[in-house]
């Protein structure tokens, strides 16, 4: 019987000599790229890890035979929902009471000027880490009221198949009905992007009335652990059984782009450049900030005032020389 020579590679890896054995019975004629070889989908939509996730989910992945048991498989993950959303809104009304206080220091002087690069920075990473968020409930519209089978009546939980190389994959069966999924986006994908919306707005007014470089980077953080609320229930009080049900739901992968995605698929990385960069250039100009009571916009541009003056002036003092 004929065999095929192997040839051995002397990889070095942490200082050890590692050996690999490459079959050459494989025709390297056929060798292709990673892409290619892999066969991977044009488009992957993944259940997320979050209380959103999980009150959509497991309706559909749990059959209830009893009002106990529906409390215990799906009440308990609409009250957590319920719980995030609230929790979130009491924040963002603090985030506006506190910006209201705050704007007194700004217009009196008696703050610290912001390096303009670094308020920059953080406008930007704050919005587009609020636009990745609003990406996140784009996926959730596609995934739950176009992917999800719609059937004529209620709630059928969904069906899945396991091949013989182990993987989990959907059988097609199972879904929800038109008024299901309409209510499934008024009580979760709405509330979802409102939030979203409204955070983008607030944090960029909050992190304009920062009184210091330090304060600027805190304040940043703490709108990131806001919007990330969701999560952080997701994972402190969702049972590790459920999050294990969740984790092992298979994404649903496409072989073609349908639209609007085939247009984004191109226009995407640039988009979210210009978007993010816009949003934050235009809170940059407009908003309130120290140095600028009324605005860059409306100060013409010109210089910041002499905050370090009006703070002695306040306190009696000598005002210190440019």
């Amino acid at each position: 019987m004929k065999t095929h020579p192997e040839t051995v590679l002397v990889t070095q890896r942490s200082g050890q000599n590692y050996l690999s054995k490459i079959d050459k019975s494989c025709d390297q004629s056929e060798a292709k790229l990673l892409a290619d070889v892999a066969e991977l989908p044009l488009l992957l939509f993944e259940v997320p890890k979050s209380t959103y996730g999980t009150a959509v989910m497991m309706p559909l992945l749990v059959k209830p035979v009893s009002c106990a048991d529906w409390l215990a498989t799906s009440g308990v993950h609409i009250f957590w929902h319920v719980l995030t959303c609230f929790v979130q809104a009491v924040l963002i009304r603090s985030i506006k009471v506190i910006y209201d206080d705050e704007l007194s220091y700004i217009e009196s002087g008696d703050c610290d000027q912001l390096d303009g690069l670094l308020y920059f920075l953080c406008l930007w990473l704050w919005t587009f880490y609020v636009l990745g968020d609003i990406q996140e409930t784009a996926d959730m519209t596609e995934l739950f009221l176009r992917q999800i089978p719609t059937i004529t009546s209620g709630i059928q939980p969904l069906t899945f198949l396991k091949e013989k190389n182990e993987d989990i994959s959907w059988s097609g069966k199972g879904g929800l009905s038109m008024l299901w999924k309409v209510g499934f986006a008024v009580f979760l994908l709405l509330p979802k992007l409102g939030i979203a919306a409204v955070l983008l707005a607030f944090g960029a007014m909050y992190l304009s009335i920062s009184t210091s470089n330090s304060g600027l980077i805190l304040n940043t953080l703490a709108l990131c652990f806001i919007i990330d609320t969701d999560e952080l229930v997701y994972h402190f009080f969702v049972g590790a059984r459920i999050q294990r049900l969740i984790d092992a739901v298979p994404a649903i992968e496409l072989a073609h782009m349908p639209q609007p995605w085939r247009c984004w698929a191109y226009v995407a990385p640039v988009m979210k450049l210009l978007v993010s960069v816009s949003i934050a250039v235009v809170v940059m100009m407009a908003q309130p900030r120290c140095g600028y009571p009324s605005g860059p916009l409306s100060h013409g541009f010109a210089p910041p005032q002499n905050t370090a003056s009006v703070r002695a002036q306040m306190l009696g003092q000598p005002s210190p020389s440019r």
